[in-house]
């Protein structure tokens, strides 16, 4: 199960959380060697005389302590690890390890009540064995070990002392002497470990996020060099990236698409009469309604000052460009409302379109239509004439007869039709 995002955690939150997932990480399987150290531990206590009861019945509770360690990882494993359950999960963990180490603690005291240092001593070699390793596999979770260490020695150095005070003899005092040394020294050298791996862990967070940071400026500037910084949309040099993509592609995959151009009407009476920034909100509008009227998929930009470009991809033909530009038109003569001139204003537009490969397979002959029927048709309005020029007017730069102008008009006065798709 992947984690979930860490974003807004402080950096010690993540120093903390990523050492918990380390430690988890380690300590998966290590059940087996655990249970190895159980088995070395019951052929030292039979060695010694212990009962075979008593081994048994020892043996039995350590493997259903093993067994609880082994289902709560599963169980963690399931969860997952996040920030905001990480610190009682490896308390949890911290407290069941506890409880599985103290029985390797407590095994000295089941040795009969009788001399038995050949077995005290191999008992501190396999215990002491059992907290070098803990202490150096774990050293990201120093709590861990300090546990597991206090556990297993504690029982131990205990059992020692009453073996010296019951017997008086001055071989377990020398014992009990290594076991504090070696307690010490491991413990001494374990924190070194731990501080430098903590250390490491701080600093790979750190460049992390330096990376992060890193990527999130390339992204941003990225952003900022292909679209309008008004109106989020793309500016012309994503345009141009896009539309010499499209062409490539289409001409790969012999497939069709569509190119519009849009210019808006009697733009520059907004900008004298109600300011700038009544423009500028009118232009964003404009933006959001060319964006809520084509599909995903599609592509929008601003070219710069009042002209915006489409690049409409799917099933397209002329008859499709002529309901899409109708469908286009309808959307934005709708009242657009400036908040900062607290007033409305009424928005029309000429539009121009071009198919590929129907009116050109290259970048400038598409725009040249494009831009041509657009023309047409602002100069149309310049003079009192609501028809939209047809594919047939203007085609390759020639014009055909008369008769498909009427039809055009009637094609483009279909208004609020959606784009085919």
């Amino acid at each position: 199960m992947a984690p979930p995002s860490d974003l807004g955690a402080t950096l010690e939150d993540r120093v903390a959380l990523e050492r918990t997932r380390q430690f988890f990480g380690l300590a998966q399987g290590n059940m087996l060697s655990m249970m190895v150290g159980a088995a070395t531990v019951a052929i030292v206590l039979h060695s010694g005389g212990t009962e075979r009861m008593r081994i048994g019945i020892w043996g039995l509770l350590f493997l259903i302590a093993c067994g609880g360690v082994l289902w709560f990882e599963h169980r963690v494993q399931c969860v997952g690890l996040h920030p905001h359950n990480h610190r009682r999960l490896l308390r949890t963990r911290i407290q069941i390890g506890t409880g599985v180490a103290l029985f390797y603690g407590l095994a000295g005291w089941l040795l009969p009540d009788r001399p038995t240092l050949e077995q005290d001593t191999l008992l501190f070699l396999i215990l002491s064995t059992v907290v070098t390793v803990g202490s150096l596999s774990f050293s990201a979770m120093p709590p861990h070990y300090l546990w597991i260490s206090a556990a297993t020695m504690g029982p131990l150095l205990a059992h020692l002392v009453h073996r010296y005070a019951s017997f008086g003899e001055y071989s377990y005092l020398l014992l009990l002497g290594m076991c504090i040394a070696w307690l010490g020294f491991v413990l001494h050298k374990s924190l070194a470990v731990s501080r430098t791996t903590i250390e490491a862990i701080r600093l790979n967070q750190i460049l992390h996020d330096e990376v992060a940071e890193h990527q999130r400026t390339r992204d941003a500037l990225r952003f900022m060099a292909l679209h309008d910084a008004l109106t989020g949309l793309g500016n012309r040099r994503y345009f141009d990236q896009v539309l010499k993509r499209a062409i490539a592609n289409a001409r790969r995959g012999q497939c069709r698409f569509g190119l519009v151009a849009l210019d808006l009407n009697e733009f520059k009476p907004v900008n004298d009469r109600l300011g700038h920034a009544a423009g500028d909100q009118l232009l964003q509008s404009v933006a959001q309604r060319l964006k809520e009227s084509v599909r995903e998929g599609d592509f929008c930009a601003r070219l710069g000052g009042d002209e915006f470009a489409l690049l409409l991809f799917g099933t397209i033909d002329q008859n499709a460009m002529l309901r899409a530009a109708a469908h286009l038109q309808h959307r934005l003569e709708g009242v657009h409302y400036l908040d900062c001139a607290q007033t409305a204003v009424q928005a029309t537009a000429s539009i121009g379109w071009a198919v590929y490969p129907d009116d050109g397979d290259a970048f400038a002959s598409l725009m040249g239509v494009a831009d041509a029927r657009m023309y047409r048709e602002k100069q149309g309005r310049k003079a009192g004439s609501s028809d939209r020029p047809d594919a047939a007017q203007v085609t390759h730069g020639s014009e055909r007869s008369t008769a498909r102008t009427g039809e055009a008009s009637a094609a483009t006065s279909l208004s609020g039709k959606a784009i085919s798709s």
